[in-house]
């Protein structure tokens, strides 16, 4: 079974998605060169900050890029954000 790393991560989802390095790197607010450097396994240490901008980019969360969530799940609605979506809708409705 092949090592995971955050660069394996983030490079099997950023290719999933059909984007290029030069994609991701401005979507993200990066160089791409650095993300090229990350998905080859040159750079070990991901700043938070630098981690939250790439998986805001690809639409990951953090467990997933940390290997803890499935990638086989992605595309399911994420119960909590539709919960608190109906909320905030209830909410205007309710409203005199």
């Amino acid at each position: 079974m092949p090592k995971l790393t955050y660069g394996s991560r983030i490079h099997e989802v950023r290719t999933t998605l059909g984007l290029s390095l030069r994609d991701l790197a401005e979507r993200a607010g990066v160089g791409a060169s650095f993300l090229s450097r990350l998905e080859n396994d040159d750079i070990k240490d991901l700043s938070f900050a630098r981690a939250v901008a790439i998986c805001d980019a690809l639409g990951l969360s953090l467990d997933e890029l940390a290997g803890r969530g499935d990638l086989k799940t992605r595309g399911r609605p994420d119960l909590r954000k539709i919960r608190h979506m109906l909320k905030e809708v209830l909410d205007q409705i309710e409203r005199p």
